[in-house]
């Protein structure tokens, strides 16, 4: 066994060993050191033990609250990316309608048309920095689905509007396919 193996190198080449094993009759945790007593012919072993269960259960129990800790900071450094990248998703359109509006000579449609979008962008970034201001949420992972009945070429004009800037920036060209009837899908909007 280990604690015999350990006491007859201690007494056979006289070099004291410290170490920690841990009893398996027992279960608990022994920081021991052997020495030799005597001259060089002796095989007499001296044995002092500290019984450390007691810190291997903190040190294990440390070991796991550090390792906690460190997926909560994933989650939350993950959650911050996602919401800083979704934050910004919401300004370029409003950036444009801007644009738009001053380009467009004050035409009525226009001017209302921009201003349902922007309207639409602002209330999706009110709600990410609510979601930002919930600290709570991030720390335990949860983000908070709102979910209800949409129809599915509503969500994806959202998309395209919100995308148009990049999609013109980049000279990128969108194709859609939708089906002529309504398809409704239970999800959230955001």
């Amino acid at each position: 066994s280990y604690w015999i193996d350990t006491y007859a190198q201690v007494a056979l080449t006289g070099r004291p060993v410290r170490f920690e094993n841990q009893a398996q009759s027992s279960g608990r945790w022994f920081e021991g050191y052997a020495t030799r007593l005597g001259d060089a012919d002796s095989r007499k072993v001296a044995l002092l033990f500290t019984d450390v269960t007691v810190r291997k259960e903190n040190e294990a129990r440390l070991r796991r609250l550090a390792a906690d800790l460190s997926e909560v900071d994933r989650r939350k450094t993950e959650f911050l990316a996602v919401l800083a990248h979704e934050l910004r998703n919401p300004l370029a359109p409003i950036r444009s309608g801007l644009d738009i509006l001053k380009l467009s000579g004050g035409d009525p449609r226009m001017v209302e048309r921009m201003r349902d979008m922007m309207d639409r962008q602002v209330t999706h970034m009110v709600r990410l920095v609510d979601d930002l201001l919930e600290v709570s949420r991030i720390s335990r992972g949860v983000i908070e689905l709102q979910r209800r009945r949409l129809d599915l070429a509503a969500v994806v004009a959202d998309a395209v509007e919100g995308s148009r800037p990049s999609i013109e920036q980049g000279q990128h060209r969108l194709e859609l396919s939708m089906p002529p009837e309504p398809v409704y899908v239970e999800g959230d909007a955001m």
